[in-house]
């Protein structure tokens, strides 16, 4: 913690010793960086059927605090269409 009581690390948000909700969100335009970003950094294997839905199973599990940005509809749908918008980038793919 700092002086001003903030948690040093932005996943420390998400622990509270009440309740397993996050004490805050993260902003939509940082969610979407930060999970294009663990994409691109993720060792799965990204040639297999699921690799997209199975990464958001990874992330639910690991990295809880990029999945509470404010959105309508199902998460799955927003990080979906993210992953999509990466892939087709130019220069996206090693």
């Amino acid at each position: 913690m700092t002086e001003g009581g903030l948690p040093d690390d932005p996943l420390d948000a998400w622990l509270d010793c009440y309740e397993t909700k996050p004490k805050k969100r993260i902003r939509k335009d940082d969610a979407k960086a930060e999970i294009q970003r663990a994409w691109a950094l993720w060792a799965g294997d990204k040639t297999t059927g699921q690799p997209m839905f199975l990464f958001f199973l990874w992330l639910t599990r690991h990295r809880p605090y990029f999945l509470t940005f404010r959105a309508k509809g199902d998460p799955w749908q927003t990080v979906h269409s993210w992953l999509i918008q990466y892939e087709d980038r130019p220069g996206s793919r090693a």
